[in-house]
């Protein structure tokens, strides 16, 4: 054999052992429980303080774990700006278009406007259908419509000012005073068209989403959950779109055809880890959630962050700080602690939460209610050593692991022993 055989034998003795004991005994690599901190509260400075003395308390504790920096603590912790939001960049950049659109349409430039109209109806079919939303994508639809009675279409001014109608029922009329009469007239003849041809005109739809079930919505309107069969659509030009938690929202602006009936799939595809958590946690600084999906929020949260425990932190309706604690490891979501301002709030570990109470000096009231521990010195019952741990386990685990090595080197060497595991132990392989 060649000199470096016996190293490599040995390499391959304790790749085998360790494979085999990391697969047996995966708590002896796990390290402390890892905490999250999530800042949903409204009020930023107040937020901004308890997470920082949280996290202080945390860390000289020695129990836990923060989670490092990085996108995922940034998405729990740091400040959402609201101009960053998905949506909210969708409707300036096609705000925007539009604007660049009206002073090509004043210019006579109608091809450079209808360009960067379509620009600006592709970037909101990829935003949530909320009213600002469905408001713009119908101001949109509206300048295509003066576009083509300006250049004498009046088939698609009307299409484009029935999907106007569509989106906002409240828009039954243009403003003779600011548009031109034919305009008006155009206009008007849509509503009625929307109006008349409705029942007349119908056509059948099957909507069906990949995942599923999602929203299912309709010129901005929410009308079911995917797959959705839709008998009675009426004829024309339509915006269907399908949102799920955790996806992209989906928008495509489909023709209804009474002679035959549509069949829209749709492919929802997600949203990367740290844009779900922002989503999240603007949700739970937007409204309140009910108590039977918080405990699902909670949990949505900590699968994104890998975090063993997590702090939630908000205000009540009276801008009162408060926090609730949620244990992933057994699915459990603790009480609402109320917390006054400059007060830490730092979980107890899934052991400790089942001990009996004791007494924290310093670490403040809502520290008591939660039972911590955050002296590793006090005096407790320490808890029987599990056999993996003990002398002669490891002994155990060792011996056991050289011979499953032994034994699958055995078995991969070739008749003529020059091979073993894909190495050559002779001089003359190729």
């Amino acid at each position: 054999m060649r000199r470096g055989v016996l190293y490599r034998l040995v390499r391959a003795l304790l790749t085998a052992w360790l494979a085999v004991h990391s697969l047996l005994h995966p708590g002896l690599a796990a390290g402390k429980l890892r905490v999250g901190l999530v800042d949903a509260t409204s009020d930023e400075g107040v937020g901004r303080a308890l997470i920082e003395e949280l996290r202080s308390i945390i860390e000289k504790s020695g129990l836990y774990e923060i989670l490092p920096r990085g996108p995922a603590r940034s998405a729990l912790e740091e400040v959402l700006d609201p101009a960053q939001v998905p949506e909210a960049i969708a409707r300036t950049r096609a705000q925007a278009l539009l604007e660049q659109a009206r002073e090509a349409y004043a210019g006579f430039e109608y091809d450079l406007a209808l360009d960067r109209l379509r620009q600006a109806e592709a970037i909101l079919r990829t935003a949530e259908p909320s009213v600002e939303s469905v408001g713009l994508l119908a101001d949109v639809n509206q300048a295509m419509g003066l576009i083509y009675a300006g250049r004498g279409d009046k088939r698609r001014a009307v299409e484009s000012f029935r999907l106007v109608n569509r989106l906002t029922p409240d828009r039954a009329a243009l403003d003779p005073g600011t548009y031109r009469p034919q305009v008006v007239t155009l206009y008007a003849n849509a509503v009625k068209q929307n109006a008349d041809t409705a029942a007349a005109s119908a056509g059948s739809a099957r909507i069906s989403t990949e995942p599923s079930p999602a929203t299912i919505w309709i010129n901005g309107q929410v009308v079911g959950t995917s797959p959705l069969d839709i008998p009675t659509l009426e004829g024309g030009d339509h915006y269907i779109t399908a949102t799920l938690e955790g996806h992209s929202a989906r928008t495509e602006r489909i023709r209804i055809d009474p002679s035959r009936a549509l069949d829209l799939p749709l492919l929802l595809p997600r949203v990367s880890p740290v844009e779900r958590a922002q989503s999240i946690r603007r949700r739970l600084m937007g409204s309140k959630v009910p108590p039977e999906e918080l405990a699902r929020v909670a949990d949505a949260l900590a699968n994104l962050a890998s975090a063993d425990i997590l702090v939630l932190l908000d205000q009540d309706a009276n801008g009162t700080p408060r926090a609730i604690v949620y244990d992933a490891s057994e699915g459990k979501l603790g009480p609402w602690l109320m917390a006054k301002s400059g007060t830490a709030l730092v979980p107890s570990l899934p052991q400790a939460a089942k001990q009996a109470p004791v007494a924290v000096p310093e670490a403040g009231k809502v520290a008591r209610d939660l039972k911590l521990d955050l002296q590793p010195n006090r005096p407790h019952s320490v808890p029987a050593r599990p056999w993996y741990r003990t002398g002669w386990g490891r002994a155990a685990l060792i011996g056991g692991g050289l011979l499953i090595g032994a034994g699958i080197v055995a078995l991969t060497a070739d008749r003529d022993r020059r091979f073993v595991l894909g190495w050559c132990f002779d001089d003359a392989c190729p």
